[in-house]
């Protein structure tokens, strides 16, 4: 029979092999993909709502400084500088200290350590899985292209696949520098609690063992709450404006 030692000599229950979560403006939320806690549907559509929000006024802002410096950006220019409002906007908001407490209580949950506060303010607010990780492997592809224009003209092929040789080694790094400066912040007591109570929610419903039909753990991923709350708003931002 096998006994899992870091259990025994932490006091912890068994815990799922991996676990997914968001950061919310309300809370955190966690899931092991058939089973979940912490931030409800509400919560997850605002995270949608927020970004979406986030995205469409800094359009505005862009169109707005182009029409009255009578600058027009190039297409990578104007993107690169969206995405830099766009980090900068995050990184002041509530959902980076949320952010940093999801991933610190995720190492915790996966390593099988004592979920407290004491802990898990000392696990690292990066994580591998984290989808910043795609924006950097986004962004390494967009400036390698940007950088090749030229040679696009007469071999966009081997420009396209030496984006993709590029992107591939490199944006995993960029995507923890990424996080650890950006898309992350040092999370207060509060958040720090929250993902706590998200992970015993978590563990609560995951050593219950229900089955779980596909479609709700399609629905438990959090990923359909978010996309349907930002494409909600930015029907209703659009509609307004």
């Amino acid at each position: 029979m096998g006994i899992d030692l870091r259990n025994v000599l932490t006091g912890s229950e068994p815990r799922p092999p991996r676990v997914g979560g968001l950061a919310t403006p309300f809370g955190v939320y966690l899931t092991s993909g058939s089973h979940r806690g912490g931030a409800g549907d509400v919560a997850l559509m605002a995270t949608g709502a927020m970004l979406a929000t986030c995205n469409f006024f800094i359009i505005i802002l862009l169109d707005i400084s182009a029409s009255i410096s009578g600058v027009t950006l190039s297409p990578a220019w104007r993107d690169a500088t969206g995405m830099l409002f766009f980090l900068a906007l995050i990184r002041l908001s509530p959902l980076a200290g949320y952010h940093a407490a999801e991933h610190q209580t995720v190492h915790a949950l996966e390593q099988g350590l004592p979920l407290t506060p004491a802990c898990v303010v000392h696990q690292p607010r990066a994580h591998l899985r984290c989808g910043t990780n795609l924006m950097a492997y986004m962004l390494v592809f967009q400036a390698v292209l940007f950088a090749a224009a030229p040679l696009a003209a007469w071999d966009l092929p081997l420009v396209l696949l030496a984006a993709l040789g590029v992107a591939g080694p490199t944006h995993r790094r960029l995507g923890f520098i990424l996080q650890q400066l950006v898309t992350t912040k040092p999370a207060s007591t509060r958040q720090i609690a929250s993902a706590l109570f998200a992970a015993r929610a978590l563990l609560a419903s995951w050593s219950a063992a229900r089955p779980v039909p596909r479609w709700l753990r399609v629905w438990r991923l959090g990923l359909v709450q978010v996309v349907g709350g930002a494409l909600l708003t930015m029907w209703g931002l659009m509609a307004l404006f």
